[in-house]
């Protein structure tokens, strides 16, 4: 850690970094231990924690309660709307039930997912959300279906076959639809996004199990009790259905232009990464974070580190190259190396911080660099400065192999 005056000179800050080791969770145990021990008001100075992993515990930690909150406030309007359209307390019950099996099916698949892969927390937010969603939707269409064959004289047995090969079948090809284009979320090598995969797969074909295998039980015990529909063509729905089928290219054309006229702001879309912004204003994560930012010189804790393994540590010749090569790269203030600290300025002859730009194994050879910049760590000219980095490799043959992105 260092102390350094403020932009502002209205004192001074002391920031002490720690670099936490294990897994993604075992961060996030180790950052509410660190947490929990040494942030609090002191009477001389306040002590706060802000950095990826504390973000990312705290983001956690809301998302948690802002879903509880959410479920509270929903839950009432959800059975008001459950009872509407499902005109009955024992059809209502049926997506409730779904939607039980489907969450705990879900929690299940993912709790033996994550022995093998990094889950997100925020998957459990998807789970119960889309779980709750597809059971009301999974339930409405066979309920729907299975009055519709009970208004057309049927028993509550056939109704329920009837039902199964029709509005069952839906619901499979539904699930494998929804399930399909889920899986593209796979592609990317971001935890989150392969989370919500995982998180939505799994959802999805629980919900999909649970509409075949729990509904078709209740409705032969409860059927009976659940009223019937008379299939009609009378109806809005049914008026609508003939429309379009009667002229089905106009309303493809008219609704594929509505999506596409929908889709249009996201052709401006900016996407940013996850970062202390994602955050309510005033949680601690973020206030410290944009502290440092506004008051000190926020780069010095957010370096491009630069892999170069063709390089040995204690070879000083080649290290400086390399590094007088990065200082005139537009951009730059200063590079960190086993031998020092490069500025404009000069060099800050190396300290005990400099040991771990060497490695611990006596025999491994390489090493790796820091390159602090001027910009706002989300400043779209980091991108030039990390290819331009990139291009010196072709320059310096096998000297650079990597320049990572900011962290």
């Amino acid at each position: 850690g260092f102390t350094s005056p403020t932009r502002d000179g209205t004192g001074k800050m002391t920031v002490v970094g720690v670099k936490l080791a294990g897994t993604e969770d075992e961060q996030r145990e180790t950052a509410e231990r660190l947490y929990e021990t040494y942030v609090r008001p002191n009477e001389v100075f306040d002590i706060t924690a802000t950095g990826a992993v504390e973000i990312s515990r705290q983001a956690a930690l809301e998302a948690k309660t802002d879903l509880q909150a959410a479920e509270l406030l929903a839950a009432p309007f959800t059975l008001i709307g459950l009872l509407v359209v499902f005109r009955g307390w024992r059809a209502a019950t049926l997506p409730l039930v779904v939607a039980v099996f489907a969450v705990l099916g879900s929690f299940t698949a993912l709790t033996i997912m994550v022995q093998f892969a990094d889950i997100s927390v925020f998957a459990r937010t998807l789970v119960t959300a889309l779980g709750l969603g597809l059971a009301i939707d999974y339930s409405l269409l066979m309920v729907a279906r299975f009055r519709e064959e009970r208004g057309a004289g049927r028993s509550v047995e056939l109704a329920v076959s009837r039902t199964m090969q029709t509005a069952g079948r839906t619901v499979v090809f539904s699930a494998a639809t929804v399930g399909s284009s889920l899986v593209g979320l796979l592609v990317f090598p971001v935890v989150y996004l392969r989370s919500f995969a995982f998180a939505g797969v799994a959802v999805v074909a629980s919900a999909a199990a649970a509409a075949l295998l729990v509904v078709p039980p209740l409705l032969i015990k409860y059927g009976a009790k659940m009223g019937s529909s008379p299939a009609t063509t009378d109806s809005f729905w049914g008026r609508q259905a003939a429309r379009v089928m009667k002229r089905p290219v106009i309303w493809l054309l008219t609704v594929a232009a509505f999506l596409v006229f929908l889709a249009l702001p996201f052709f401006r879309l900016d996407p940013g990464r996850i970062d202390e912004r994602v955050l309510p204003d005033d949680l601690d994560a973020r206030v410290t974070a944009e502290t440092i930012q506004d008051r000190m010189n926020w780069s010095n804790f957010n370096p491009i580190q630069v892999a170069a393994p063709g390089l040995d540590a204690d070879d000083e010749e080649g290290i400086r190259d390399l590094t007088s090569r990065i200082q005139e790269l537009d951009g730059v203030v200063r590079v960190g190396n086993p031998f020092g600290f490069f500025r404009d300025d000069g060099l800050v002859p190396p300290t005990w911080l400099n040991e771990h730009f060497v490695p611990t194994d006596g025999n491994a050879a390489g090493t790796w660099i820091d390159v602090v910049y001027w910009w706002d760590f989300d400043d779209p000219r980091i991108e030039d400065l990390i290819a331009s980095i990139r291009d010196l490799d072709r320059l310096t043959a096998s000297f650079l192999s990597a320049a990572t992105t900011p962290l």
